[in-house]
Order: C-alpha cells, then sequence, then structure tokens
C-alpha cells in the first residue's frame, strides 16, 4: 500500500495539472448525481415524461464551470448507457427513443448555458433569466426535431411541447433565481 500511493499520485500527477482530477472530475461525478436525482421526480406522460432533471441540467449549467457541468451532463447520458437504472430505458436503446432528441438536447442546451454565461455577467436575474431561456429553447428544439422525425411535426407539438408550457417558464424562473442566489451568497 505504501507503494501504490506515491505511484498512483505520479499517475495523477502526469495527467493533471491545477488539480483537474482533484475537482473537475469530482465536482461532475457529484452533479451528474444531482441530476439523476432529479431524474427520478417525473409525471408520468406518453412519449416524453415531465421530469425535474432538465431543470437540473440548467441550475448545473448555470452554477459550474463548463468542465464541469459537460462532464456532469456526459455522466449522467452514460448511466444508462451501461444499464444504471436512471430513464424508464436503459442501453443504447435509449438514443433511439422517442426522448432521444431531448437528451441530445442536454448536451446542446449545457453548451449553450455555458457558453451565453461566459459573455454575460453571473449574478443579475434578468441575465440568468435570459440564458435559461434560450438554453430551453435549444432543449425543447433538439427535442421536437427528432420526435417530428418519428411523428411528424402536429403529433411532436403535441406531445413534446404542449404538456411542458405550463410547467417549463417556472422551471426556467427558479433555476434562474436560485442560481442568482448562489452567486450572491458565494461572493
Amino acid at each position: 500500500m505504501n507503494k501504490l500511493v506515491p505511484q498512483i499520485k505520479s499517475w495523477t500527477g502526469v495527467l493533471s495539472s491545477t488539480a483537474f482530477w482533484e475537482y473537475t472530475l469530482v465536482q461532475a461525478f457529484c452533479l451528474s448525481w444531482f441530476l439523476v436525482l432529479a431524474a427520478q421526480i417525473k409525471v408520468p406522460f406518453y412519449p416524453v415524461q415531465m421530469t425535474m432533471h432538465d431543470w437540473a441540467i440548467m441550475l448545473v449549467a448555470l452554477l459550474a464551470a463548463r468542465r464541469v457541468a459537460m462532464g456532469a451532463v456526459l455522466l449522467f447520458l452514460s448511466y444508462p448507457v451501461i444499464g444504471l437504472p436512471v430513464f424508464d430505458v436503459s442501453g443504447f436503446a435509449l438514443f433511439f427513443d422517442p426522448t432521444a432528441g431531448y437528451l441530445i438536447g442536454f448536451i446542446l442546451m449545457t453548451t449553450t448555458v455555458t457558453t451565453l454565461k461566459e459573455h454575460y455577467p453571473a449574478g443579475r436575474f434578468w441575465t440568468q433569466l435570459g440564458i435559461a431561456f434560450v438554453g430551453s429553447v435549444v432543449l425543447f428544439t433538439a427535442g421536437l426535431s427528432w420526435l417530428a422525425y418519428l411523428m411528424g411535426w402536429p403529433m411532436a407539438l403535441q406531445v413534446g411541447l404542449l404538456p411542458f408550457l405550463g410547467i417549463q417558464p417556472m422551471k426556467i424562473v427558479l433555476a434562474a433565481a436560485l442560481s442568482v442566489y448562489w452567486s450572491n451568497w458565494r461572493a
């Protein structure tokens, strides 16, 4: 054991500068499990369930650094692929499910939100609200595009957008408010 610890430290020293493994990976891992927990809060609709993980991803993207947020989302999306029961569907079949567009939308939303927050100052509610709104539009555009490919635009709008119009603005406001509160509290 005494020989193993220095060897592991030398491996991580080679792989890492500025404590990448100590912070980025650990933070991404912990936040990915926050996303898993949020995904368990759901209202069963078909084919797209109403869950809280889109809100959680938006919040993580508003608060965390780009590497951490993207790492958390990619880890979160990898869990069902390896068989963990995060969603109702597991394995690679998940990416051919009617919700596959939303899964790709999570990556696009995270990229969009983290890019926008780099260019606009954090800590202002209206800025965070606008960024969260744009991220939500990106998410629904990706999700609806895939649904429209599978079942046509009228049905995609009926099952992939209309049920969410009442709750999505509340998720956006909540994510923006919490991100501003957290940013101001940390300062």
